[in-house]
């Protein structure tokens, strides 16, 4: 797919996922845009992990009314202690 997760809608909350990378949490695996696209009105994003994407980590697509991104990582290996490229 384009998007790793693509937010339309109703408003949605994305918790402890991780996106772009492999199952070990160190290689790229990214989509070709955005790890997260939120076109929904309202978004939460807590404790992800994204990186790797041909894009945006997070784009808040339609401006979102409220974006509210809380103890993510991104760019980050799942550790947080390297560079996804």
């Amino acid at each position: 797919g384009v998007h790793g997760v693509l937010l339309t809608g109703s408003g949605h909350t994305v918790r402890n996922a991780v996106i772009g990378l492999d199952a070990g949490g160190t290689l790229d695996r990214g989509n070709v845009a955005d790890g997260i696209n939120a076109g929904a009105p309202t978004c939460t994003i807590d404790d992800c992990v994204i990186s790797g994407n041909g894009q945006s980590g997070i784009d808040n697509a339609s401006a979102a009314a409220t974006l509210v991104v809380t103890n993510c990582t991104i760019g980050l290996n799942e550790a947080g202690t390297a560079a996804v490229l």
